[in-house]
């Protein structure tokens, strides 16, 4: 009985870390705060600061890349997942926690540069092109629009929009900009026909997250010391000179 015992304890020691629940890092593929290399590799402005945080914390950074509607419901259904970057709103508000801002954006009604469209109303448009999940969809919903067609990316629904399947996408110039480049998509095909708003966005994390004090003391520790200001600098730098419009605000990175 005494050595069937030890066994039992020694198979619960080895096995001990697949009991334990582990984090999972998940992101979404919207430059610049996060998108995936041609090698692979997960880079952004984003990307960056959760690497630093995990380097304070003394952990290796892992992380996954999905569809933002994927994303969403995986930390809302789950325990220990962080999600970035997402803007607040009140429903998740109530199933989330949330790190930062980390980043703000800007919303434009985007068009094809040869569009005939120049109206802020966007009842005026045939078709407006949102990704499903993402926070301008919901918006979009909310206005009471159903003149919108969802795309599962923010690279299809460019898509979508140079081939003229839809008149306008709600998103903003900077990240149509580098995503053209990744696409092949000519340079100066789209163009800002109105702006909406701004909106700051976090990195969320499920209702029931172990390491959520020690995420808090990350971030506010690579804000003090001056990590965040460095990556701040490097990643303005950056997209200036690939002629992304974007400048900081509030120690974060402002895109248009």
């Amino acid at each position: 009985m005494r050595r069937f015992s030890v066994l039992i304890l020694t198979l619960l020691y080895m096995f001990q870390p697949s009991l334990e629940a582990a984090t999972r890092v998940i992101t979404v593929d919207e430059p610049p705060s996060a998108y995936v290399t041609e090698d692979g590799s997960v880079e952004g402005y984003v990307v960056d600061i959760v690497r630093a945080m995990h380097a304070y914390m003394g952990k290796e950074l892992a992380l996954e890349v999905l569809p933002e509607a994927r994303a969403l419901k995986t930390a809302l259904v789950n325990d220990n997942v962080a999600i970035f970057s997402f803007t607040k709103t009140a429903e998740r508000d109530k199933e989330l926690q949330w790190i930062g801002p980390v980043m703000e954006k800007s919303w434009y009604v985007i068009t094809r540069s040869d569009s005939y469209f120049d109206s802020n109303n966007l009842e005026d448009f045939n078709s407006i092109g949102v990704v499903r999940g993402d926070i301008r969809a919901t918006w979009v919903e909310q206005q009471g629009l159903t003149n919108y067609k969802l795309a599962s990316s923010h690279q299809q629904n460019l898509r979508f929009l140079e081939k003229g399947r839809v008149d306008a996408i709600v998103y903003n110039l900077s990240g149509a900009r580098i995503l053209s480049k990744e696409l092949g998509i000519a340079e100066g095909s789209f163009k800002n026909t109105a702006f909406i708003k701004t909106s700051p966005v976090y990195i969320g994390l499920s209702k029931h997250f172990d390491d959520y004090a020690l995420w808090q003391q990350a971030f506010e520790a690579i804000s003090n010391n001056g990590e965040l200001d460095n990556i701040n600098a490097y990643w303005l730098d950056k997209l200036i000179g690939e002629g992304v419009l974007s400048h900081l605000g509030d120690s974060v990175l402002s895109i248009d």
